[in-house]
């Protein structure tokens, strides 16, 4: 899950990238800093340009919001253990 949710987001990164023009390699907002656009933010752009058609888009805020309700769940079963 979490190797999907990477290549994903990397993948996503690279898109947006491509169409915005050379970005410098240590880019402030496509890179995976605080101050970086997010996932959902990256996965909106490209959605905009359409890039996928809505059921696209929906699988894959579906798929953010099971990533992400996954990772909540193991941060509090680490914190107990």
């Amino acid at each position: 899950m979490l190797d999907l949710a990477l290549s994903i987001e990397d993948l996503s990164t690279e898109i947006v990238k491509s169409l915005l023009r050379k970005i410098k390699p240590n880019s402030k907002t496509l890179g995976n800093k605080s101050s970086s656009l997010s996932i959902k933010n990256k996965i909106d752009i490209l959605y905009d340009l359409e890039d996928f058609d809505k059921k696209t888009y929906n699988k894959l805020l579906r798929f953010l919001e099971i990533k992400t309700n996954l990772f909540i769940i193991l941060s509090v079963v680490v914190f107990w253990i």
